[in-house]
């Protein structure tokens, strides 16, 4: 086997490598390569860049413009404003039909129960309200318990049974006075019946007149004395039943006057019912201006067109808008939301307005949500210190709702401190993974 030689000293390959000095490119090369790692490494502890958090961003004024959408579907008949007018809160915008409802018939009918509940009842065979929607079985509600009223007015038992008491009580008055006139009358027949009997009595002590002749002046004013008191005792009887019929009537007018407000306190809640029906079509199909402003039409082809819930047709813009401040809004997620602070500053770019173009707005960080909102985040709200300046120096004009997006600039990090940090961690969850 041959024998392998690994160094010869004597050999060509040894006098023409070994033998000889390096030249200058190795002899410089690894003072180089250091250098130039020395270099990166003290570049990399001034060179720094912010971290940033980006998200989408809604700038508008502080009293932003309200959209009024349709708050049910149907046939836009009727808009009562036009671009640019001037309208004030609760003022009617637009009419939506459903189809089966006339907007006459609601609005006369309206009219017609802002009167008195007696005028309402009294008056309510001169109504005839036909295409009433969803407001027709709350009227008919009504209306026929109106109707159960006023029948039960025309047949009132107990007032029929009242009038049949007073009858009596008229006919026993009459009775009465009756029998006053004869108790007057018997009273003086008993007086001089005792003015009789007093005469006899004392002719017959002086004996003109005899045992019996007394006798029967007495008969007679007894008999004139029992009358009498029979004719008291019909007199107490009649009292009584006068008593008892003036309390009998007095309980019949009570019942019935409970029950006619009991009835007028169920028709009042039907017509409760009834108006709150009627608000509530209104809410749907009468669309109103939630604020006081100027209209703005987004969509202008929908008169006597079908549109469905919810549809955005126009909008109020509140008065001297431009008097208002104009801030941001936006949702950062929960990851780094921590590195965020007031004052931060916050670079905006306008999808209106391409920054290449025209450059981008800054803001800062007015203040943070102490709770995010469930998926969306932490809503920061930010101000903007110079306005729509871009950072060309353009002044952009507001329109009502500006959406884009924004970074947040957080702090500078050199890329020495980034380097490390990520060898760091990286070590300190590999020694955690290892140690579990």
């Amino acid at each position: 086997m041959k024998k392998i030689e690994y160094y010869n000293p004597e050999s060509n390959f040894s006098k023409s490598h070994i033998g000889r000095s390096p030249n200058w490119i190795l002899k410089s090369g690894m003072s180089i390569t250091a250098g130039v790692i020395t270099i990166l490494l003290l570049s990399s502890v001034f060179v720094k860049y912010p971290d940033k958090i980006s998200s989408k961003i809604t700038l508008s004024t502080e009293v932003p413009p309200v959209r009024v959408s349709s708050k049910a579907s149907g046939i836009v008949e009727k808009i009562f404003v036009n671009e640019g007018e001037k309208v004030r809160k609760g003022q009617v915008l637009y009419y939506i039909n459903d189809g089966y409802t006339s907007l006459n018939d609601v609005k006369e009918l309206k009219k017609f129960i802002k009167k008195p509940l007696d005028t309402l009842i009294n008056n309510s065979f001169k109504t005839n309200f036909l295409f009433l929607g969803d407001i027709q079985t709350s009227y008919q509600d009504f209306h026929a318990l109106i109707i159960e009223y006023l029948e039960y007015l025309s047949y009132n038992p107990d007032m029929l049974q009242v009038s049949k008491l007073e009858s009596s009580l008229k006919e026993y008055k009459r009775l009465k006075n009756i029998i006053l006139r004869k108790i007057n009358l018997q009273k003086k027949k008993l007086k001089l019946a005792e003015k009789q009997r007093d005469r006899a009595r004392t002719l017959n002590d002086k004996g003109v007149i005899s045992d019996k002749d007394k006798e029967v002046e007495e008969m007679i004013f007894y008999e004139k004395e029992e009358k009498l008191e029979v004719l008291l005792y019909e007199k107490s009887n009649i009292n009584i039943k006068i008593i008892e019929l003036n309390k009998r009537v007095e309980e019949l007018n009570i019942k019935s006057e409970n029950f006619i407000l009991s009835f007028k306190e169920n028709i009042n809640n039907k017509l409760m019912s009834l108006k709150n029906k009627i608000n509530e079509w209104e809410r749907k199909h009468l669309i109103i201006s939630p604020k006081e402003g100027v209209i703005s039409f987004l969509k202008y082809d929908v008169l006597n067109n079908f549109v469905e819930e919810n549809t955005t047709i126009m909008a109020v813009i509140p008065n001297n808008r431009e008097n208002y401040v104009i801030k941001g809004k936006m949702y950062i997620q929960i990851y780094n939301s921590g590195k965020v602070n007031e004052g931060d500053i916050v670079n905006i770019y306008l999808d209106n307005y391409p920054y290449q173009d025209y450059g981008f707005i800054e803001g800062k960080v007015q203040n943070i949500s102490e709770i995010p909102e469930n998926k969306k985040g932490y809503l920061l709200n930010v101000e903007l210190p110079n306005g729509l300046m871009s950072s060309q120096k353009k002044a952009l004009p507001f329109k009502d709702v500006l959406n884009g997006s924004a970074e947040v600039i957080l702090e500078n990090k050199s890329l020495f401190k980034r380097f490390f940090n990520n060898i760091f961690y990286t070590e300190k969850n590999n020694k955690d993974y290892f140690s579990g």
